[in-house]
Order: structure tokens, then C-alpha cells, then sequence
């Protein structure tokens, strides 16, 4: 799947991003650029990221699935930020 190792906190920015944009705050705002500039960083080559699967099956790696979710869920979170801009 050429995604690059496992990002611990993938999650966490992509949430951050969302939370953020459900609130208001403008794509200038030094925390987005903080967590943008992350998931930038961590983003794989084919556009995707690194998530470990959760399921206990999954033994804390990467998985397809909670790959395909994790990048699902920060495109929605980077959405919900340029939905502030005029």
C-alpha cells in the first residue's frame, strides 16, 4: 500500500483539524498550520496515511482499513476548514 511507517498521531491532528473547523477557526490560525503542516509531512507519496488498525487482530500495525478511515477522516477535517474561508 506505500504509505510511509506508522504516524502515531495522525489521529490526533486529524481530529484536531476537524474540531477546529467545527469551531470556526481560519486555515491562518497557528494551530491549524501546526496540525496541517503534520499531516502534510506524514502523508504518504500515493496521498494516503498510516493509521494502525484497532481491532486487537490488527497487534498495534498499520492496517489497510484504518488507513483508508484515518485519510477519509482528515480530508474531512481539512473540509471543515476551508469551509471557514470566505
Amino acid at each position: 500500500m506505500g504509505v510511509k511507517a506508522a504516524q502515531p498521531y495522525v489521529d490526533l491532528h486529524r481530529c484536531r483539524v476537524f474540531a477546529l473547523g467545527r469551531m470556526g477557526v481560519k486555515a491562518e490560525d497557528k494551530s491549524v498550520q501546526d496540525a496541517v503542516d503534520f499531516l502534510t509531512n506524514s502523508q504518504s507519496n500515493e496521498g494516503s496515511w498510516a493509521v494502525k488498525g484497532t481491532k486487537q487482530a490488527a497487534g498495534n500495525r498499520v492496517t489497510e482499513t484504518a488507513s483508508y478511515w484515518g485519510t477519509c477522516w482528515v480530508v474531512i477535517g481539512l473540509m471543515e476548514i476551508l469551509n471557514n474561508e470566505p
